[in-house]
């Protein structure tokens, strides 16, 4: 591996976008000339005499073809500049809030409570001096300690602003941090805690127990924890955990208290190096294996953030609802470039409460019914989530207007395909129509979207048609991103109001692109379709690109190449006209059945999801020695029910009732064949991709039984080992699709 990327750049070094450092022309460049127009930054072209054998052309960004950046302005090089540099801009501007909690009425209150961008800076020196203190003048400390180049703190917690607030103060104390995660389970945090040799831990209550018996459980492995801060109350948590914590060598604090340590004893702040860690972000895996810590260093977040603040518009009085997990690098992300850029970011509510929105009203808690909630009381302007959450929106958009009376449904229908027109005319359309607006504003009222300006969608394909359903029926933007944590989460970006959504946008001004033949699956990139795409396994390279996998330099190896190209194991269409990417799948997720068709599953699992609301869930399998596929299906408690009324008779919302009636051969099949029916009809899929087969239950898949990950993403060979009984028995009885129903 090359030990800098420049050696490789065919043009000229990484550059700053802009130079000048002086206060005026950076507050002009972040209040007035970002983000930079579509027009000019909508497109990528090939570098001239950059094709070789096997690959496509290197692709760069039409606005920039000569130079890559590597920051928004010379002055600001780490996310401490970033951060200092929102302080000096927006001191008295809203920084971070929640909804606050009542103990005696048991409710949230029906406004968020804010701090601003200086009270917020005030409270990261305490904490960052607090951090500091308590680790050089821990009674537990040892000589090994001295040895660590740099001290990493692990996060433990759900989203919260005390989460953010120590990421910011770990980043003005030369800090660097990593997260652990409920679904690695006790041993991949013991992994994790031992390979960073993390001398803290900063943590939500409920984990204060989990860690401190990991250490007891690890004492030698974990020698050099020594410390755990509670983000709540110590009052919260049973007295014996102190004692037993005193037991373990471990000091235990709660966020209050590292505050009043850090103003007694205030220690200057020690700002990092771009080449200084900012986060080791661990890939959750799907094999059982140990998760891969990826380093990522400081520059390449300022990179990241610069990319966004060139791309992502900032209307006046933005708001940012931070829903997906923050150990998750693509919240992470949005986040960060909030902060830098001004916006405020509201964190959902944290208290297990049911909340009456019109959804789920059942036991079993579903993420969109605390998203809803929170989202009626914020209204904020972006949201970012992954394409299954907006699948689950678009059924519940669609079983709202489904349920109306025939002539107000008709006028909805109407007013959603005028706005998809509109939308479709040119890249950039918003479809505003004054005719139709009364309409758009109660769907947007329904899911909370009352000021929602954009969306974000990563992490796994969505099908340009729920792009385009969504859009038109919530008046909003919705951008398509594409990356991995590898390359700091996302170097391309879809305009929002493109006009033929599906596509991930061009690679960014903060990267370059390019295609690796995949000869096994007939993808060559000399191969143009007649839509004018290639096809390839999507590879990229520049400054957003990780420094390398945490103490492992064989992983590393495999995946950046000689020239520094990071290969990011993902199938992608290339327009050869517009630069822009679209991405197909996973290469591992990508299946063959019997007869040579290949599969990608994700995207055809969100053409289902969207056009069908009786769906919640949903799971496709394919064997390869058969000719079809079968599917785990998720039933959607609200729309099941009418379904079964509607077709049966049968009034019953028992879930043990309809998953007894649902054993019923008949009954699966009516179901399947409206699944494949409306799929065919709205995204004409062909027929060795419709679903033959169903096995049906409610909540299938969980974080919990290890077959999805925390942000929604399927792990799809958990899930073939989790549900092989089902699916094997659904290929023994065969293709139920064809089978008459009976009324």
């Amino acid at each position: 591996m090359p030990t800098s990327l420049r050696d490789h750049l065919p043009f000229n070094d990484f550059a700053p976008l802009t130079t000048d450092v002086t206060d005026a022309a950076i507050r002009r460049l972040f209040e007035e000339q970002l983000p930079l127009s579509h027009q000019l930054i909508g497109k990528a072209q090939p570098v001239p005499n950059s094709k070789k054998a096997g690959f496509s052309p290197v692709y760069r960004n039409s606005n920039t073809p000569h130079a890559i950046y590597n920051t928004i302005n010379s002055g600001i090089h780490t996310f401490y500049d970033m951060w200092n540099n929102s302080v000096k801009l927006w001191p008295n501007k809203r920084c971070l809030g929640q909804r606050v909690f009542n103990d005696g009425t048991k409710q949230f209150s029906n406004d968020f409570t804010w701090k601003t961008f200086s009270e917020i800076n005030a409270i990261k020196t305490d904490v960052g001096s607090g951090f500091r203190h308590v680790i050089e003048n821990n009674p537990y400390r040892m000589p090994k300690h001295d040895t660590l180049s740099q001290y990493v703190i692990s996060i433990y917690s759900g989203n919260r602003p005390e989460w953010v607030i120590t990421d910011i103060a770990c980043t003005s104390y030369d800090l660097g941090t990593t997260c652990l995660y409920d679904v690695l389970g006790k041993d991949s945090s013991m992994y994790i805690l031992n390979l960073t040799e993390s001398p803290v831990v900063a943590c939500a209550a409920d984990k204060v127990e989990q860690i401190i018996q990991t250490k007891r459980d690890n004492p030698e492995a974990l020698e050099l924890l020594i410390t755990i801060i509670c983000f709540d109350s110590l009052k919260v948590l049973p007295p014996r955990l102190l004692e037993e914590a005193k037991k373990q060598k471990i000091t235990l604090y709660d966020f209050d208290q590292i505050i009043e340590i850090g103003k007694r004893n205030r220690i200057p702040e020690i700002p990092p190096t771009p080449d200084s860690i900012f986060t080791i972000s661990f890939t959750l895996g799907t094999t059982g294996k140990h998760p891969k810590g990826v380093s990522l260093i400081h520059s390449n977040f300022v990179a990241l953030i610069s990319f966004c603040l060139s791309h992502i518009q900032r209307p006046p009085n933005s708001t940012n609802y931070c829903f997906l997990p923050l150990a998750h690098l693509f919240e992470r992300i949005t986040t960060t470039f909030c902060l830098a850029g001004g916006v405020p970011v509201g964190f959902p509510s944290r208290h297990e409460l049911e909340y009456d929105v019109g959804l789920y009203k059942r036991g079993v808690r579903d993420p969109l019914y605390d998203l809803i909630a929170d989202l009626k009381v914020l209204k904020p302007t972006f949201l970012t989530s992954v394409p299954r959450m907006f699948s689950k929106i678009e059924g519940h958009i669609k079983n709202y207007i489904a349920s109306m009376p025939e002539a107000r449904k008709a006028k909805f229908e109407s007013a959603i395909s005028r706005r998809i027109q509109l939308q479709a005319q040119y890249d950039g359309a918003t479809g505003e129509d004054p005719e139709t607006q009364q309409y758009i504003d109660e769907i947007r009222s329904l899911v909370g979207f009352d000021n929602m300006h954009t969306c974000m969608t990563g992490g796994a394909p969505i099908a340009g048609e729920s792009i385009i359903n969504l859009k038109a029926a919530l008046g909003t933007g919705f951008a398509q991103v594409y990356g991995s944590t590898e390359v700091t989460s996302t170097p391309c970006a879809a305009n929002p109001y493109e006009k033929e959504p599906g596509t991930s946008g061009p690679i960014g001004m903060f990267g370059e692109l390019k295609l690796r033949d995949i000869p096994e699956m007939a993808y060559r990139t000399e191969n143009v379709d007649a839509k004018g795409y290639i096809s390839g396994e999507v590879m990229l390279r520049g400054p957003l690109v990780f420094s390398g996998y945490y103490k492992n330099e064989e992983e590393t190896r495999k995946s950046i190449d000689d020239e520094g190209w990071f290969l990011t194991g993902d199938v992608g269409k290339l327009n050869v006209n517009t630069g822009r990417i679209y991405i197909v799948d996973r290469v591992k997720n990508v299946f063959k059945l019997a007869q040579g068709e290949y599969i990608a599953p994700d995207r055809l699992e969100g053409n289902f999801i969207g056009s069908n609301p009786e769906i919640a869930q949903l799971y496709i399998h394919g064997d390869s020695l058969q000719t079809y596929l079968v599917a785990i299906v998720g039933l959607n408690p609200e729309a099941i029910p009418k379904w079964l009324e509607d077709n049966y008779q049968i009034k019953t919302t028992s879930e043990e009732e309809i998953l007894k009636i649902f054993e019923r051969r008949d009954v699966r099949a009516k179901l399947c064949k409206l699944f494949n029916d409306r799929v065919v009809e709205q995204y004409g899929i062909q027929g060795f991709e419709k679903i033959y087969n169903i096995h049906c239950e409610f909540n299938p898949l969980t974080v919990e039984r290890q077959v999805i990950t925390p942000t929604f993403k399927m792990k799809r060979p958990m899930c073939a080992q989790f549900f092989k009984s089902d699916t094997d028995r659904m290929y023994q009885e065969g293709k139920i699709l064809d089978a008459k129903a009976k009324l």
